[in-house]
């Protein structure tokens, strides 16, 4: 071996040492970069967080205690100072709003967040067979969250006597369209008809050909005659016309 072949590979060693220990240097500088520059998430600004759901309950009417926020798709998120302006848009389907943040000195974001409310939700209690009827022993209220905003329609308040229109596993919510109350109007029961206009109340009676529930078109079969009319059914035995009265 030629003496000059030694110096040779000693300079191609310490070539390829300092290529690696500046690789070294770079990947260990690039992530403390990152480190750095990598937002926090929105949810880690419990300042800024709480006022968003204050904002929401203040929309919603409820405890902002109860509103509870997912900020999953806000990753990129920085850390955002408690009376950073914002304007909340929204929300749309399922409790999602977007968010715009304009923090001082820094560009102005739009943010997802999804609101939902923590309170009791009715469940199943044990598996329950469809067309069966809902009992005591059949549901159970357990803390939930239901995103979006809570219905104020007392009728969806589900009960005994609701009835379940599919097989639904133990624990599965009991909620609408996979349980429905029971109807107000019987198939083949008598109805009260009633039509208001201009301040005149006329009400006539008829038999239903089917049953129906709060809210829901029937169609009842007038008792004097053959006449077939569609109403609206208002509570239970009772309804109002939708035609006018010739």
């Amino acid at each position: 071996m030629s003496s000059s072949a030694e110096p040779r590979r000693a300079r191609v060693a310490w070539l390829a040492a300092a290529l690696v220990a500046l690789a070294v240097a770079l990947v260990a500088g690039l992530a403390v970069a990152i480190a750095i520059a990598l937002p926090a998430r929105a949810d880690d600004a419990p300042g800024f967080a709480s006022r968003i759901a204050e904002q929401i309950a203040a929309r919603w009417t409820v405890d902002a205690r109860d509103v509870v926020l997912d900020w999953s798709r806000a990753g990129d998120a920085a850390t955002l100072p408690a009376d950073a302006p914002t304007r909340l848009d929204g929300p749309a389907r399922d409790g999602w709003f977007m968010l715009l943040v304009s923090p001082p000195g820094a560009a102005s974001r739009a943010l997802p967040v999804r609101a939902g409310v923590r309170g009791p939700v009715a469940v199943a209690a044990r598996d329950l067979p469809g067309g069966s009827m809902l009992g005591a022993a059949d549901l159970r209220f357990d803390t939930r969250v239901r995103w979006g905003a809570p219905s104020r329609d007392t009728t969806d308040q589900v009960t005994e006597g609701w009835e379940v229109r599919r097989p639904i596993a133990a624990g599965e919510p009991l909620v609408r369209p996979v349980v429905a109350p029971p109807p107000l109007v019987a198939a083949g029961g008598p109805v009260t008809l009633e039509w208001v206009k201009d301040g005149v109340r006329i009400t006539l009676e008829g038999v239903a050909l089917h049953a129906a529930r709060a809210d829901e078109t029937v169609r009842v079969r007038l008792d004097r005659g053959r006449a077939v009319v569609l109403a609206r059914v208002t509570g239970p035995g009772t309804a109002r016309l939708m035609e006018e009265l010739r």
